[in-house]
């Protein structure tokens, strides 16, 4: 395996570790697999900064009351490394204008990590969040 597709699977190992076991991120426990410029798209929003990208990180993990990521696969290559997984929570805070439910959550999502010396530099996610709330609203 070369080193490039090391650290990409390096990267998305840790990204499944860190989601699991966290409650908090920080730029300590984060600034070894980031890079301080990193960029995170996700569907419309575009955030840039490590800071911006933890902060959302946390709301995120607090809207979802610290989902675990389970149903995971991976796949890595030199400079990138994708992960699919589903993240299951409790829907804690308002999520997409709907007050929180308490309600189980689990939403598919898929996550494409690009690398950049080893850290991350950008990372796109495509989550089911309207699927998600509409089993949150309906849920028993």
């Amino acid at each position: 395996m070369r080193d490039g597709t090391v650290a990409s699977r390096r990267i998305a190992e840790a990204f499944v570790a860190t989601n699991s076991s966290l409650r908090e991120f920080t730029r300590e426990n984060m600034a070894p697999y980031f890079h301080d410029d990193v960029t995170w798209q996700a569907g419309v929003m575009r955030l840039e900064g490590i800071d911006i990208f933890i902060a959302a990180n946390n709301q995120a993990w607090q809207t979802l009351g610290y989902p675990a990521v389970r149903d995971v696969e991976s796949d890595a290559g030199e400079d990138f490394a994708v992960v699919g997984c589903t993240l299951a929570g409790t829907h804690e805070l308002p999520m997409m204008g709907q007050a929180a439910t308490g309600k189980p959550i689990a939403m598919p999502a898929l996550l494409v990590f690009r690398l950049r010396d080893g850290r991350m530099a950008h990372l796109r996610t495509m989550t089911d969040n309207a699927g998600a709330m509409r089993v949150a609203a309906n849920a028993g």
